[in-house]
């Protein structure tokens, strides 16, 4: 079931993503090991076509179960899109979804800078291969198995299109967000395994001076200061009173309790830089991210229209901008032209067999405003609000309303 609602949020994602997470559950449920233990025979053919045989079936449930929670979104933009939206799908180029650059912004922190994460994932590396290998429990086991497997998998597809993908943010985040869960899971383990005393002091040494320099590198933005920082550290914990007794293979129960504590302190430590260090890379909204909020704040206020015109050069214009004015009302006609016609208010007319037409009209101009209230000729118009500047021009709303007679 957890296996069915992942894959199912792949589906949700993009179409590599959905299909590259296949395979390490497929890999799980066929697991090969489970006939070539320690001690057993060897398996027959007849062993392994009935392991493929439970493993295909395996998959299909997954799948089936997977699509029956995810498979509106891809129905109802299908029906909206036709053909071009299984295109969209599988190259990751969608319409970039404002609510989607909201929360890039909110977590984009995680996906620039994860050198503090590399000293807990070799741990937590270190952990998942000992325990497949020594594990107290099949089902235990597995579970390392299936997380080694995800991982793996997700790092390769991850390199493999830095140095052959297209180079598309939005595929790239994709990408990032695929890795990132196993990431965090398998780092989540190695942080466990240290507090657990699973490791050497020595490594969680390393593993406390290492990181010291990761910190002082990032935050000095200089490679010497970082070494610099990294042999202080590793300097200072030599030094420690709990740290030599254990190298000379002593025991005394007050230096274990101090080394305990000093690693308590790291641990939190850590997580606090972690997290404070994420929220300051948090990229400052722009002065279009902001136009946009006041754009959404505006079309809350007007009243239902029967028809959306946005005027732009060339009739081309950013999605996100074409997004909110088509997603505010989604049964009204959204058109983007290069003018606005009253021939096409009319046909509005006609269409809906009534006389009167509520019509938005948005300007997005290079220069000034072109279009005015004397524009609309015969047409009550009026402006919405100040001029708001978005993409370096200029855009002016109009609310367009029963013709003069």
């Amino acid at each position: 079931l957890v296996g069915a609602l992942a894959w199912g949020l792949a589906v949700l994602a993009v179409g590599p993503v959905a299909l590259a997470l296949l395979p390490p559950l497929l890999l799980h449920v066929v697991s090969l090991r489970d006939g070539l233990t320690r001690g057993a025979a060897a398996p027959s053919v007849s062993g392994l076509v009935r392991s493929v045989g439970i493993g295909l079936t395996a998959l299909l449930v997954l799948v089936f179960t997977g699509l029956s929670f995810s498979s509106w979104w891809e129905v109802m933009m299908l029906a909206e899109h036709g053909v071009e939206f299984c295109a969209s799908w599988w190259t990751g180029s969608l319409v970039r979804d404002p609510s989607f650059l909201a929360m890039s912004r909110e977590v984009r922190c995680w996906f620039t800078d994860n050198t503090l994460l590399c000293g807990w994932l070799v741990i937590g590396l270190a952990d998942v291969l000992r325990n497949l290998w020594h594990s107290a429990s099949e089902v235990s086991r597995r579970r390392y198995q299936l997380v080694g497997l995800w991982w793996l998998m997700a790092l390769a597809a991850r390199i493999a299109f830095e140095f052959l993908g297209p180079g598309d943010s939005v595929q790239r985040e994709s990408w990032d967000a695929f890795l990132l869960l196993p990431t965090l899971l398998i780092v989540g383990w190695g942080v466990e395994a240290v507090v657990r005393r699973q490791t050497s002091p020595v490594i969680e040494a390393l593993l406390i001076a290492s990181t010291v320099g990761l910190i002082a590198w990032r935050t000095t933005g200089r490679v010497s200061a970082g070494l610099i920082g990294f042999v202080v550290m590793l300097a200072a914990l030599a030094l420690f009173p709990a740290l030599a007794s254990r190298w000379r293979g002593t025991s005394h129960s007050g230096s274990e309790r101090n080394w305990r504590r000093l690693l308590q302190v790291f641990v939190v430590a850590f997580l606090v830089v972690h997290i404070v260090g994420g929220l300051t890379e948090r990229p400052r909204a722009t002065t279009d991210d902001v136009a946009l909020i006041e754009l959404r704040q505006r079309l809350r206020t007007l009243p239902p229209v029967r028809r959306v015109t946005l005027i732009a050069v060339n009739a081309t214009a950013p999605a996100p901008l074409s997004f909110w004015l088509h997603s505010r009302w989604p049964a009204a006609p959204f058109t983007i032209a290069e003018a606005w016609s009253a021939d096409s208010a009319n046909g509005t007319t006609r269409a809906t067999n009534e006389r009167i037409v509520d019509e938005l009209v948005v300007e997005w101009s290079r220069r000034d405003a072109r279009l005015t209230a004397e524009n609309f000729a015969n047409w009550q118009a009026m402006p919405v609000g100040d001029p708001l500047r978005y993409g370096g021009r200029q855009l002016v709303l109009y609310l367009v309303g029963q013709p003069r007679r």
